[in-house]
């Protein structure tokens, strides 16, 4: 049965407080009621006692419960005689004091659709959350006699521990951490999935020492240390196992050679804390081993480096996990030895089973870890995803760049937030990087699409490839200056740079009606109309660039219909001379000149304009040939040429 409802009511204006009413069922009359509060910081608070009339009670909302934006939850908590009695539904409103409590913009300082989206998700588990914590606390509420108008700090409860979950683990160490060889279900897969962390980069390498082996080894921990990755939420260093077969030496703490494992220790402890700044960082002692030996040429056991592990680590405020002495994990017995470890070493299903308990309920112990528990310590279930949304629904670019479109998995602590892309049809060539993709390729339109890897949910984004805008950046013709006659022709022809301009065409004029054009895209034939001079310019439709040509008109050109010599014979002596005129028919033919040939040696010829002189050399006849300079027309006179008389 429901024991109390509650009703939300609030003023207009500036949203600086809210009303809440109570309403109480029948079977609630005469017990006492005060309202429990989780901000939307997730701070927890407790009212007084509130005043009942007629079932009914109301409550003015303080300021100091606006401190964030988001959902402020609330529940009535009913008391007969002091005791717990009963509680209503866990009921929320939105409040929007100020923008501290909800970041939603990126690393940019600009609101996304992504971050916002991840602010309603978290809104949605603090939802869930706050019913849970409720519950947890409903047996304490009554001790907590504060009330809004005498708060103080004393009565808010410690910091609620936030959630490793969707966040990246860094396991560092050697080969218990990197190689697996014996095919076993490895620590950090259980840890990672019972934590909700969305990813391990396993740094473990078998071999790999805390201390350096000597001054030139660099697969030291120590020395590897200096080149991890920086965006990582937790740390773990599980080593020293190596260091005592290597049989490398304590030191002492504090000494400072990384030839030591007191220094190599110390070394790498620096290094991680300066590296991650406000992050988790966890050693993990050397487990017991007994694969060759269980003591070093030194005398020294793992239990000795753990104990110097530890040393270290209190030093610098650092948390272990002591896998030598707290695990379980035991090989001076012969049979224990062969429950946890494949050789008396490397550790077999339940050996990393052994470590992942332990290493498990130590991280979610750390009041500074961000853990994905509940108030009674019992871990949630992984997180599936339950969607898919992507920060663009359309991209437009051309062929000379790209684009790139972020995914969002929600809810932002699923467990598993990779994603896969693809498009379609065939042409975009797609580079995804983590939960990005960077597309680019040909012309045309695309659809990319989004799925993430835990439920198949996807997501599209519309994207439209053009062809890029290349501008015109010259326009030259081949000529700059010509000369025709009336009815003569002149071909131009214009270049446009760059070859693959965008818009290459042009536009053709003449400055003087003296000719006209005969324009075919980037070539015109100018036509002689009348004598003048004209300035014929080409201009890219692009960008005005243009080039000219000067163009002088003579006058018309009179072609000839015939020729003839003046005489079809004649006859000339040796050594003696004759001029043979040749007559343009019509007679104002613009251009008379000729060509003259004779057909053997019996003359000789001295050409003229329109006329030939001819020699007598031989005794006989030849003909004498009169040609136009272009071919077209020919005129014959037969000479023959006498003999000398003496």
């Amino acid at each position: 049965m429901e024991v109390a409802s509650l009703s939300v009511s609030f003023n207009a204006g500036e949203h600086k407080y809210r009303v809440i009413n109570v309403t109480l069922d029948k079977a609630m009359e005469g017990k006492s009621l005060r309202l429990a509060f989780i901000t939307p910081k997730g701070r927890s608070f407790m009212s007084g006692e509130l005043e009942v009339s007629d079932l009914k009670a109301s409550f003015e909302v303080p300021a100091v419960l606006l401190d964030g934006r988001g959902k402020l939850f609330v529940q009535a908590v009913i008391y007969e005689n002091g005791e717990f009695a009963a509680k209503s539904r866990v009921e929320s409103f939105y409040v929007d004091a100020s923008l501290d409590g909800w970041d939603c913009t990126d690393k940019n300082g600009v609101i996304s659709p992504e971050n916002i989206a991840d602010s309603i998700d978290k809104l949605s588990e603090n939802e869930a959350f706050a019913q849970k914590r409720i519950s947890a606390l409903e047996e304490s509420y009554f001790t907590l006699e504060s009330s809004f108008e005498d708060y103080s700090l004393k009565t808010d409860p410690p910091a609620l521990i936030t959630s490793l979950k969707g966040k990246t683990w860094l396991a560092f160490g050697d080969g218990q951490t990197e190689e697996n060889g014996y095919k076993a279900t490895p620590y950090t897969d259980t840890v990672r999935a019972a934590l909700g962390i969305s990813q391990v980069l396993n740094y473990g390498e078998d071999g790999s020492t805390v201390a350096k082996r000597n001054a030139a080894d660099t697969d030291a921990m120590c020395e590897r240390a200096q080149s991890l990755p920086a965006d990582v939420e937790l740390i773990t260093v599980f080593g020293g196992g190596e260091d005592m077969r290597a049989g490398i030496p304590l030191g002492t703490l504090g000494n400072g050679d990384a030839e030591t494992f007191y220094g190599g220790t110390e070394k790498l402890c620096r290094a991680l804390l300066a590296a991650y700044v406000g992050k988790t960082v966890v050693f993990i002692t050397p487990t017991q081993q007994d694969k060759t030996f269980s003591v070093n040429a030194l005398g020294l056991t793992p239990a000795d480096y753990a104990d110097a592990m530890k040393k270290v680590c209190r030093k610098y405020s650092v948390p272990v996990y002591d896998a030598n002495g707290e695990s379980m994990i035991c090989t001076s017995l012969e049979a224990q030895k062969n429950l946890c470890t494949s050789d008396g070493l490397y550790l077999n299903d339940a050996g990393h089973a052994l470590i992942a308990n332990g290493l498990f309920n130590f991280i979610r112990t750390l009041s500074t870890v961000r853990t994905s528990f509940l108030g009674d310590g019992t871990p949630q279930p992984p997180v599936s995803a339950r969607s898919v949304r992507l920060n663009k629904s359309s991209v437009s670019f051309d062929t000379l760049h790209n684009a790139t479109v972020i995914a969002a998995v929600s809810p932002s602590n699923a467990v598993n937030r990779n994603v896969t892309w693809s498009a379609s049809p065939e042409g975009l060539t797609l580079t995804p990087s983590g939960s990005s993709c960077t597309v680019s390729g040909n012309a045309g339109t695309y659809i990319l699409t989004c799925t993430s890897v835990d439920g198949g949910f996807t997501a599209t984004c519309s994207v439209t490839v053009t062809v890029p805008h290349i501008s015109v950046h010259s326009v030259s013709l081949d000529s700059h200056t010509a000369e025709i006659t009336v009815g003569g022709t002149f071909p131009l022809a214009a270049s446009v740079a760059p070859n693959n301009a965008t818009d290459s065409s042009v536009e053709w004029s003449t400055s003087d009606e003296c000719v006209t054009l005969s324009v075919s895209d980037k070539t015109c034939v100018v036509h002689g109309v009348s004598e003048g001079t004209a300035v014929v310019t080409c201009a890219a439709n692009d960008g005005g660039f243009s080039d000219s040509c000067t163009v002088t008109v003579g006058p018309a050109v009179v072609h000839p219909a015939s020729i003839r010599f003046g005489t079809a014979s004649c006859s000339v002596k040796q050594e003696s001379t004759k001029k043979l005129t040749v007559y343009f028919n019509p007679t104002d033919t613009t251009n008379k000149s000729l060509v003259f040939s004779a057909e053997n040696d019996n003359v000789s010829l001295e050409s003229g304009s329109n006329y030939v002189n001819v020699t007598g050399v031989n005794v006989g006849t030849c003909q004498v040939t009169a040609t136009t300079v272009d071919g077209a027309l020919t005129a014959v006179c037969k000479v023959t040429v006498l003999a000398k008389t003496t």
